[in-house]
This record gives structure tokens, C-alpha cells and sequence, in this order.
């Protein structure tokens, strides 16, 4: 159940995240130009496949089509640390409107990268373990405008509290970390 809440959290973030970004006008803009979406992962792992299709999924839902009236960039690094960078440029070079990055790896190089640009992308975080301890934010209000996202993993104090809601009888959590 709680896996499921936090996927939906995550899609909804998402939502809240993209959709009113993409539908603002920008006068600066070609009228027949489209949408530019990055998803960028680390690797090949379960939650960073499931975050980049739910991404794929949310845009969809909404009526964008990948080609039609919207571009996805997407990019991985194989778990090669030494690429991250080179990847990174390449994808701010082709200008894209929103940077979904999956990963803390990318997700920093990601929020640094754009922390200079006049007119940066929308960079959402994703699969973050902690936004706070990596330096992506200083807390939820105080980190670049730019900038948006979640964690994967909830505060443990949530998580209990919301374990006894469900089931006051409970007697015995098992947590698998990584």
C-alpha cells in the first residue's frame, strides 16, 4: 500500500510539476515549436525505469505524444560515473524546456549546470534519497526557482505514523534500505 501511495505521490509531483510549465506561452518562442522533455537516469534500476515511464505515462495522459507535440530526449549512463558530465552537456546544448533527472548523480550535476543560465530549464529531481544532504535544496522552500522534485524515500517518522493508522496493532516493522 505504501508503495503505492508513493508512486501516485511521485506521478502527481509530476503533474504538478510539468503540466503548467509547458502550458505557459512564451512570446519569446516559434508558435510551431514543441515541448522539450530530457529524462536522464544513471542506470538501468526498477525505480529509475518506473519513474521515467511514469513520466512518459503523465505526459501521455495529458495528450502529449512523443514526435507529435512533444520531443523526449532520453539518456543514461550505464552506471559509468565518468560520462555523467558529457551527457549532461549534450543534453542542456539541444535547449530541452524540462530536465527530469533520475538519480542524485544526475540530479546535482543537473541543478549545477542550470544554476548559472539566464533562462534555465525545469530541472525535477527524482529517485533522490535525500534532496537536503546532497546540497539539491536546503530545505523544501530554499533552493533554486528552477528546480523541483521528490524523494524516494519519505521521512521514517511518516512512515510509522501512517503504519499505526492503518493497522494501531502492529508489532513488528522490517525495513530493506537499498
Amino acid at each position: 500500500m505504501l508503495k503505492l501511495s508513493l508512486r501516485t505521490f511521485i506521478v502527481i509531483l509530476f503533474v504538478i510539476s510539468i503540466v503548467p510549465s509547458i502550458a505557459q506561452e512564451d512570446d519569446s518562442q516559434d508558435v510551431e515549436s514543441i515541448p522539450t522533455v530530457a529524462i536522464i537516469k544513471y542506470g538501468n534500476l526498477a525505480p529509475l525505469n518506473l519513474a521515467e515511464q511514469g513520466a512518459v505515462d503523465m505526459f501521455s495522459a495529458y495528450g502529449y505524444e512523443d514526435g507529435e507535440n512533444i520531443e523526449f530526449i532520453f539518456a543514461e549512463a550505464e552506471f559509468n560515473i565518468d560520462v555523467l558530465e558529457t551527457i549532461m552537456e549534450a543534453v542542456i546544448e539541444r535547449e530541452p524546456d524540462i530536465i527530469i533527472a533520475g538519480s542524485t548523480p544526475f540530479s546535482q550535476l543537473a541543478v549545477r549546470l542550470t544554476s548559472e543560465m539566464d533562462n534555465p530549464p525545469i530541472v525535477l529531481v527524482n529517485s533522490i534519497t535525500s534532496v537536503f544532504t546532497t546540497g539539491i535544496a536546503d530545505s523544501a522552500c530554499v533552493k533554486s526557482d528552477n528546480v523541483s522534485g521528490s524523494q524516494a524515500q519519505p521521512p521514517f517518522e511518516l512512515i510509522l505514523t501512517k503504519i499505526s493508522e492503518f493497522d494501531p496493532d502492529i508489532r513488528r516493522i522490517g525495513v530493506i534500505y537499498s
